[in-house]
Formats: structure tokens, sequence, C-alpha cells
């Protein structure tokens, strides 16, 4: 017989071992295979089927800054008046890290500070409340009609104070108020005012006024207006926003997963012999045992 040549016996011991890996490495999706076969065939029932969680208020930051705004409001500090200006110039940053007690935004002309830059801030922010449909067209540029003032100065004592500019504080939170302020009758009023978070540019409130030649054309609040202004917020995920007309608002709804209000008012208030219309537009925190009923 003829021996076999080397040459061949090598090659076929490399094939045998290549045959080898190839079936080695196939044998665990072989069995993964079959064991997953095994088991769809014989579907089985649980018990308590899986359900979503529920959303709760905590989830969305809007409202955490809202309930930090709430917490130690009893123990809230005053800022000095005397380190306000009247004066237009560049604002300095809020100090966001500063005390743990709740310190609250300044309120008045005489005690906000005043930065024309903060126009372009505002408009942009009404702008973006109509585009979304939470805020009326009308009702935005009566905001914004800067010429809509008796005059656009006011004299306080030995002050005076540019009405052509916006006035802003923030609070501790690092929530900013913006106002607008005009002499309606005499007497100084707030044309606009405009709550936002710093951070994000959320809206969280807007209050205008006009004066009464403008009041037969101004449009009500809608529940359209207050859905579109919760969306923009970032809060209708909450899923369980509903009309609430037993309030004493032209429109609210109410979450209970958030404890949250979000309603709209459009009314008249007088000054003196004149007659204004107002729209307002915003969102608090209320458990549902302190919600403002109508009187029945």
């Amino acid at each position: 017989m003829k021996p076999q040549k080397p040459k061949l016996t090598t090659r076929a011991a490399v094939l045998l071992c290549a045959l080898g890996v190839v079936l080695c490495a196939a044998a665990p999706a072989v069995f993964l295979r079959g064991a997953d076969a095994l088991y769809l065939g014989h579907p089985q029932t649980v018990a308590a089927p899986y359900a979503a969680p529920v959303p709760s208020g905590d989830d969305y930051y809007i409202l955490r800054q809202l309930q930090t705004r709430q917490q130690d409001q009893s123990t809230a500090t005053v800022r000095d008046p005397a380190q306000s200006t009247s004066l237009d110039r560049e604002p300095e940053p809020p100090e966001l890290t500063g005390p743990k007690l709740y310190i609250g935004a300044d309120s008045s002309l005489r005690e906000m500070k005043s930065y024309a830059g903060y126009k372009t801030t505002v408009a942009d922010a009404m702008q973006s409340l109509v585009d979304c449909g939470a805020l009326p067209q009308v009702w935005a540029d009566a905001a914004l009609d800067w010429s809509d003032t008796e005059s656009d100065y006011y004299e306080d004592y030995s002050s005076s104070y540019w009405l052509d500019t916006v006035y802003f504080s923030f609070d501790s939170a690092g929530i900013v108020t913006f106002r607008r302020y005009a002499i309606y009758a005499g007497e100084l009023r707030t044309a606009f005012s405009l709550v936002m978070d710093s951070r994000t540019g959320q809206v969280i409130s807007v209050w205008i006024s006009t004066t009464e030649a403008g009041r037969a054309s101004m449009p009500e609040a809608t529940t359209e207006n207050l859905q579109a202004f919760l969306a923009q917020a970032g809060l209708a995920s909450l899923g369980d926003w509903t009309a609430r007309p037993d309030l004493t608002y032209t429109q609210a709804l109410y979450s209970t997963n958030g404890q949250a209000l979000v309603a709209a008012d459009c009314k008249n208030y007088a000054i003196a012999d004149v007659t204004m219309p107002y729209f307002s537009l915003g969102i608090t925190l209320c458990a549902e045992e302190n919600l403002p009923r109508r009187m029945t």
C-alpha cells in the first residue's frame, strides 16, 4: 500500500478542528432558540398585568420650582429698597446660591431695578405664548404698547422713574418677575407682569391690563388657552387635567396628580371712574381642599 502523504493528513486535521469550533460556537444559540420555542409554546397568564406609574407633580421641574417658592414663606425676608435704582443699567445676575431661606422678589416700582434690554426678552416671551396658542395676539400687542400711558415718567417725592423700560426682580429660587408700569387716570398702575423661570424661560404667569378704549375688542380666555399654556410649561403629561367651572375663574383646569391649578381670568377693574379690562393666566400649586370655589 502506498503511504498517505503528510500534507493530506494535516489538511484533514485542520478541517476537523474548524468543524469542531463551529459546532461549539453554534451550540449555545441552538440551545437558547430551543428553550425560547419551548417557553413561548406554553403561554401563561399573570395575575396583575403591568400598569404605567401615575405621574407625580414632583417629577416636573416647574412644579418643583413653585414648591421651592412656597417653603419657608413665613420666614421670607425682604430686599433692601436702598439697593434698587431707577436708572437703566446692565443687571447683576441673581444670587441663586445665597441664603437657604426663601427671599421673595421685589414687588413695587421703587424696589425693582430697570433695564431696557429686557424689552426684547419680554417681547420674545409674549410672542412665544401667542405662537403656542396660550395668549391672544391682541393682548400681547396691548402689553407691548409702550405708548399706552398718560406720561412716560413717574415722580415720587424726589425720585423720577422712566416708564418706557422694563422693571424686574429675582427671587431666591431663580424666578424673575418683569413689569411695565403706566399712568392711567393719573395713577401709577401695572401694565403687565410676566413671571418666568430664569433658567428655562418657561412662563409661570402673565397679567396684562389695557385702557378702556380697547375693552370691547379684547377676547376672553378660553380652555384652549389654558391647555396651550400648560403644554408650554411641560405639564401636559400629568394626564388628569380637568375643567373646573366651580372655581372663581373665567377658565380653570386642575390636576390632582400635580396638585396644580392652571387658571385664567378676563375681567374688569376700576381706576377712579375708568373701567380697565385685564387678562391673567398662570399656574399655581393648590391642594384640592384649598381651591377657591364659587359662592352658591
